[in-house]
């Protein structure tokens, strides 16, 4: 049997709840570990030509760095701190480049939850500049709009065919969505 090995990292890391001690997801796929330490050293030194008796070392910082190439939404939302959460939740703000039809509207692709009052459109001069912005009231006068089911009915002078609008709203999600949460007051909860 030769003496000699070959030393190969597999990069498998299980995450742990802090407090419970259970297991929170597993990583197979990290493409780079490191584990740095430093701290402060203190020397006690004393005796004829005041030499180096003994040296302790304290403020002990240890800091591990790991590059997982995929997303994990539940490792995520550990280390901002907060569980991961599932159900609705306010979508801030959604923005889309709508093109006007021969009947001068635009449709919202998320009109069924559309948060009421949310609603801002501009015209969208250039490629990404806003233009004049659209206001709710009476389709008669230009710069106008009015909206019923997501359907959007710009002024006939304002939104001619092909006319490029850019809108910002909010909606709701539905039941299914992911929420993560950075809040300043929260810390990771995990152990590796």
């Amino acid at each position: 049997m030769s003496k000699q090995l070959g030393i190969k990292e597999v990069l498998n890391l299980t995450f742990y709840d802090f407090v419970t001690g259970k297991a929170l997801l597993s990583a197979d796929y990290a493409t780079d570990t490191s584990i740095d330490s430093k701290a402060t050293r203190l020397d006690l030194t004393g005796g004829q030509g005041n030499y180096k008796l003994m040296s302790f070392d304290h403020s002990k910082i240890m800091t591990f760095k790991s590059t997982l190439p995929l997303c994990d939404l539940v490792m995520l939302s550990q280390l901002a701190g907060k569980p991961l959460t599932t159900g609705k939740a306010l979508v801030l703000p959604k923005k889309e480049i709508l093109i006007a039809d021969a009947t001068n509207k635009i449709t919202l692709s998320e009109a069924t939850t559309l948060v009421t009052g949310s609603l801002q459109i501009n015209l969208l001069e250039d490629e990404r500049d806003l233009g004049e912005e659209q206001i709710l009231g009476e389709v008669t006068a230009p710069n106008t709009y009015s909206i019923a089911a997501g359907v959007v009915t710009l002024n006939a002078t304002t939104a001619p065919l092909g006319t490029r609008f850019v809108v910002f709203y909010n909606y709701t999600s539905p039941t299914t969505a992911s929420q993560v949460t950075f809040t300043a007051n929260n810390f990771p909860g995990l152990t590796i």
